[in-house]
């Protein structure tokens, strides 16, 4: 029994120390980059994402042109809607998507179908553009709102944003179609801002995640120093001292690790974000 109680008082005191609370703290630090590298590395895959520019213009407006006759091809149009949308295609996964791993075709598509008039493709992510990225569209494909999209290869973030101007209104919706080896279906991703401009939204939402970085960053490097100065100082005056004021800086310290740390997790992977080339 003495012996037991010996050791008890032991791992008391040891529970106690400051040293010790700050070996663990520096230990899970590590443990969680760790992960979130092994994370990374082991998490390789092929995955075709793509947005929809929220912002979409209205060309022409039904009921607002009068003494204007609108021809395409030749072919007057008459009193309708006419719309432009952009819509950003891009590999966000690590490995690169060859011609090869598609396994039905990729198709951008109007909802419902509409008369699509013309495509081009305004941006790319590449300076000079190695991945080939063209559209396929013919008059039967536009006519009937689908516009087919091939490349050579696109490594991770390679894509295009395609502007679309088709007959309808800004109600009409834009999806892509097609099957990618091994990550399924071609998934579409939501920016989650709402600004004035694309340019303007893509600057703001890389913006926010440089904040975020630095001010996380700056706050464990401010805790880990703070407790490491007060470690040294009840090394110097006694640790038994001030355990109560330890506890409650260690409950301060874990609960704003923990809440910055679940919500760059959030923000940084599990909330989806806008193309990396902007629209």
């Amino acid at each position: 029994m003495p012996a037991r109680k010996n050791q008890t008082g032991l791992l008391a005191k040891m529970a106690k120390h400051p040293l010790v609370f700050l070996i663990v703290a520096l230990l899970s630090l590590m443990a969680f980059i760790f992960m979130f590298v092994l994370h990374s590395v082991d998490q390789k895959e092929r995955e075709l994402v793509y947005a929809i520019n929220p912002i979409k213009t209205q060309v022409v407006t039904m009921g607002e042109v009068t003494g204007l006759e609108i021809i395409h091809d030749g072919v007057a149009l008459g009193d309708t809607d006419i719309t432009a949308v952009q819509i950003a295609i891009w590999n966000s996964g690590d490995l690169s998507i060859r011609s090869d791993n598609v396994l039905r075709e990729i198709v951008i598509c109007t909802d419902p179908p509409v008369q699509i008039l013309e495509v081009s493709i305004v941006k790319s992510y590449r300076e000079y553009d190695v991945t080939e990225f063209r559209a396929l569209d013919t008059a039967e494909t536009l006519e009937n709102g689908r516009v087919p999209v091939t490349w050579r290869i696109l490594e991770r973030n390679d894509g295009a944003s395609i502007q679309l101007i088709y007959l309808g209104s800004s109600d009409v919706d834009i999806h892509i179609d097609g099957l990618i080896e091994e990550s399924g279906e071609v998934r579409r991703v939501e920016s989650g801002v709402t600004i004035e401009s694309p340019t303007e939204q893509f600057e703001s939402e890389q913006n926010e995640r440089w904040f975020l970085v630095a001010f996380m960053g700056f706050t464990i490097i401010f805790f880990i120093s703070f407790f490491t100065r007060e470690a040294i100082r009840d090394l110097k005056r006694g640790a038994t001292k001030k355990v109560k004021r330890w506890n409650i800086g260690a409950g301060i310290f874990l609960l704003l690790y923990c809440g910055f740390g679940a919500f760059a997790i959030y923000y940084l992977i599990i909330r989806s974000s806008g193309p990396p080339f902007g629209f």
